[in-house]
């Protein structure tokens, strides 16, 4: 049955999608969306930056995916991206010590949290709601 309500979802998302769905790249769909071509979009807060660029000051919210008819209050969220280091690399330890700059210095934190809009996974990188916008604030309530 949880297959059967995704494909569900699918069959809405390109009943209603615009015409050519399979055409449409990530850029585009943000794009179209961030223009107000599109009312809304399956993705996530790892957009805020894209958005903002082509419109700062569009109010933003994550709704939670209709994938039964059953009331629903909970988002599907995921990590937008993981950072490891390769265990082959030849500059290992140099990739280390750039990753813990950027959960420890603050540079690096405002980087994660004010132009990249990240999520903190660390409780020692303070963020408000005007450095992770919209997208965020709303993922993180």
């Amino acid at each position: 049955q949880v297959f059967a309500d995704w494909i569900n979802l699918l069959d809405l998302t390109l009943k209603y999608s615009n015409k050519n769905p399979l055409t449409t790249d990530y850029n585009t769909q943000v794009t179209l969306f961030a223009t107000g071509e599109a009312a809304m979009m399956q993705q996530g807060n790892w957009t805020q930056v894209q958005i903002d660029g082509i419109d700062p000051n569009l109010n933003l919210g994550i709704l939670p995916m209709p994938i039964t008819n059953e009331p629903n209050d909970k988002l599907f969220v995921g990590v937008p991206n993981y950072w490891v280091v390769n265990k082959n690399s030849q500059v290992k330890d140099e990739a280390k010590q750039f990753l813990e700059w950027l959960v420890t210095s603050d540079v690096g934190k405002q980087y994660m949290t004010k132009e990249f809009k990240f999520i903190p996974a660390f409780s020692t990188i303070e963020a408000s709601e005007e450095d992770l916008g919209d997208l965020a604030t709303d993922i993180m309530k």
